[in-house]
């Protein structure tokens, strides 16, 4: 084979042994990071699930955890992704200490000491409808979700969003929601600075509506 040939056959060689098509069943890449916007695309879309397909439980006036529980469903399809350690929890009440002793099989980090429960405002019986987030460390805290079935008083509202608050100065939740699962859903997000976006709630859209949030 003289130099010309020799130099081709190499080629294809190289060329059928490193370049691959990829599969179509490889699966998403993991989630380790949203940004807020993201986390409002994800929730809005579980939220419209629920509200289009699970009308017997909406009817029979059910427990707000039973609805919670529908609206994790979708989100954990979406976010517990082969290779990542993020989770979708409901009525989560720990959190976890800098204080390490042995290794965890979350999130690559060692296990804490103890496993307090939360404390907001010096609230220590905070449970959260739903988090998102990695067990074992605050530094993967996606977000947090208070839910009730109908609008609350004014003054319980503000206690619920300064309770909100805490969670994004105390354990670093890239975002928080207060969600209201009445006859139509709203939702009010604590927003970078720790304000609410536009100091009020805003429809979920649970039509075919192209945006993803309509203010009121």
């Amino acid at each position: 084979m003289d130099a010309r040939k020799r130099e081709k056959a190499q080629d294809a060689t190289f060329g059928h042994s490193t370049l691959h098509a990829p599969s179509v069943n490889t699966p998403p890449p993991a989630v380790d990071r949203l940004s807020t916007e993201e986390l409002q695309v994800m929730l809005a879309e579980a939220v419209r699930h629920l509200y289009r397909h699970e009308h017997e439980l909406l009817a029979a006036n059910v427990r707000e955890e039973t609805l919670m529980f529908r609206i994790a469903y979708p989100l954990r399809e979406r976010i517990e992704r082969p290779g990542s350690k993020v989770r979708v929890d409901l009525e989560y009440n720990r959190r976890h200490s800098s204080a390490l002793e042995s290794d965890s099989p979350d999130c690559g980090r060692r296990e804490p000491r103890s496993h307090p429960k939360y404390d907001v405002h010096g609230d220590s019986h905070v449970t959260p409808d739903l988090v998102i987030h990695c067990r074992g460390n605050n530094e993967t805290n996606l977000l947090v979700v208070e839910a009730k079935k109908t609008l609350p008083a004014r003054l319980e509202v503000e206690t619920m969003v300064s309770r909100l608050k805490g969670f994004r100065d105390k354990l670093h939740y890239t975002a928080a929601v207060l969600l209201i699962l009445s006859e139509v859903p709203v939702w009010r997000w604590v927003v970078e600075d720790g304000e609410c976006a536009d100091n009020g709630f805003s429809y979920i859209p649970i039509g075919n509506e192209n945006s993803v949030v309509a203010s009121t």
